[in-house]
C-alpha cells in the first residue's frame, strides 16, 4: 500500500511540474525564427514550415509551444504543426505564435510573441483554351461573341488571365479586344484566341446573308412584371424558309413609369429571346440578323402582389449581427430555429419558436470562428450543420 501511495504522489507531482516547466519555457520567449523565411508555391503544392524560439540572450528555448496559423485560410491551409497546402493563387502570410497559455492554441488565444513569413502562391499555367457557343454557320452582316474557357494545369477554369484575339483576314472578319467578331464580307478567315502559351483557332467560311425578313411570334403581347415571355424570332429567306444557324440578336426599348430612384434596369432579355420586365410599361422588343430588323411591342402590367404582414413576435440578438436562419419541427413536435452570427465570436443560437409571440434562445453553440454564416437541419430534425 505504501508503494502505491509513493507512485501516486510521483505521478501527481509530474503532472503538476510539466505544465509549470512549459509555462516557464514559454515565458522566456522573445523571438520566433521561422524556417524557411518565405515560401513560393503553386496551387495544389504542399510544404512544411518550422520555427525555433529564442530568449533575450539569443539562446534557443527548448520545448516552447509554437502554433502556426494562416491569415487566409480559404486560400492557404496551415496546420498548427506547420503543414502547408496552397488552395488559391495570391500573396498571403503564415503566422507562428507562442501562446501565453501552452494549452490554449486557438486563433484567438493571447500570444506572448509572434512572427510572420510571406507566401506567394502562383497560379498554374494555362494549358487549354476552348471556344464555346459559336454559331454553326457564318453569315455576312452578323456579329457574335463566343465564350472562351481557359483551363490551367490543375484543371481549374480561370477568368483572371487576359485573352488576346487576332483575325487572319480583317476584310472578312474583324475581332475586338473583348472577342466580339463582326463578319464583313464573304470569304475565309480564322480567329485565334491565345492566353499565355495556349491558343485555339476558329476557322470560318463566311456566306452571304440570305435573310430578307425576321418573323417575330411572341408568346403573348400582354404580361405582368416578373413574367417570362418567349419572343420566338426566326430569320427567313426569300422562299420563306428559316435560315439555318444564323445568330439573332435581341434588344429592347422601354417606356415605363418608374417611381423608384436608382433603378438599374427596367427589364432583361437573353440571347435566346426570353424577356422579363421589372417595371410596368410599354416595351419594344427588337430582333436583328445582319441588316434585317424586326420589332414587336409588349404591354407589361404591374404584378400587384401585396398583402398585409402582422408582426407576431421578435427574437432579438442585441449584441451582435445575425446571419443565416433555419426553422424546423423537432422530433418532439415543437418548432425550433437555429441562427448564425456575423463577424462576432462564432456563435450559433438554438431557439424554441413554438410560440411565435415568445421566441426564446434555449441553447448556444460556440466554435472557433468569427462568422457562422450557414446553418441547416436535416429533414428528420436530428442533425444540424453549421459552417
Amino acid at each position: 500500500m505504501k508503494a502505491f501511495r509513493t507512485f501516486s504522489a510521483f505521478v501527481l507531482v509530474s503532472m503538476l511540474v510539466a505544465p509549470a516547466i512549459a509555462h516557464q519555457q514559454d515565458a522566456q520567449a522573445i523571438e520566433i525564427v521561422i524556417t524557411p523565411e518565405s515560401l513560393t508555391l503553386e496551387v495544389g503544392d504542399t510544404a512544411e514550415v518550422s520555427a525555433i524560439v529564442k530568449d533575450a540572450d539569443g539562446n534557443v528555448v527548448e520545448g516552447a509551444t509554437v502554433v502556426f496559423l494562416s491569415t487566409a485560410r480559404r486560400a492557404l491551409g496551415v496546420t498548427p504543426t506547420g503543414q502547408v497546402e496552397a488552395y488559391r493563387p495570391g500573396e498571403f502570410q503564415i503566422m507562428a505564435r507562442v501562446p501565453m497559455d501552452p494549452n490554449e492554441t486557438g486563433r484567438r488565444a493571447p500570444a506572448r510573441v509572434q512572427a510572420m513569413i510571406p507566401v506567394v502562391v502562383a497560379a498554374p499555367p494555362i494549358s487549354n483554351i476552348e471556344f464555346d457557343a459559336a454559331p454553326s454557320r457564318f453569315y455576312t452582316g452578323t456579329n457574335f461573341r463566343p465564350e472562351v474557357t481557359l483551363t490551367d494545369r490543375s484543371g481549374a477554369n480561370r477568368t483572371d488571365v487576359a485573352v488576346m484575339f487576332q483575325s487572319t483576314n480583317t476584310t472578312v472578319a474583324e475581332v475586338t479586344a473583348l472577342g466580339r467578331i463582326s463578319l464583313l464580307a464573304s470569304g475565309e478567315a480564322t480567329i485565334t484566341a491565345s492566353a499565355e502559351s495556349a491558343s485555339i483557332s476558329l476557322p470560318m467560311s463566311v456566306e452571304k446573308n440570305p435573310t430578307v425578313h425576321i418573323e417575330m411570334n411572341p408568346q403573348t403581347n400582354k404580361a405582368r412584371t416578373g413574367d417570362v415571355v418567349h419572343i420566338n424570332a426566326r430569320a427567313l429567306n426569300t422562299d420563306g424558309n428559316e435560315v439555318d444557324g444564323i445568330p439573332i440578336q435581341y434588344s429592347f426599348q422601354a417606356r415605363t413609369v418608374d417611381y423608384n430612384l436608382g433603378e438599374a434596369s427596367s427589364g432583361l432579355i437573353t440571347d435566346d429571346g426570353r424577356f422579363v420586365a421589372d417595371v410596368a410599361g410599354e416595351y419594344v422588343i427588337i430582333a436583328n440578323a445582319g441588316d434585317q430588323v424586326s420589332m414587336t411591342t409588349l404591354e407589361i402590367e404591374p404584378r400587384n402582389m401585396a398583402r398585409e404582414i402582422e408582426l407576431v413576435g421578435h427574437g432579438a440578438v442585441r449584441d451582435r449581427a445575425t446571419s443565416d436562419l433555419w426553422i424546423w419541427e423537432g422530433v418532439d413536435g415543437k418548432d425550433y430555429a437555429i441562427t448564425g452570427t456575423w463577424g462576432a465570436e462564432g456563435h450559433a443560437y438554438i431557439w424554441d419558436v413554438t410560440d411565435p409571440s415568445n421566441m426564446v434562445i434555449i441553447d448556444a453553440i460556440h466554435v472557433d470562428a468569427r462568422t457562422v454564416n450557414d446553418v441547416k437541419v436535416s429533414e428528420d430534425g436530428r442533425i444540424a450543420v453549421i459552417s
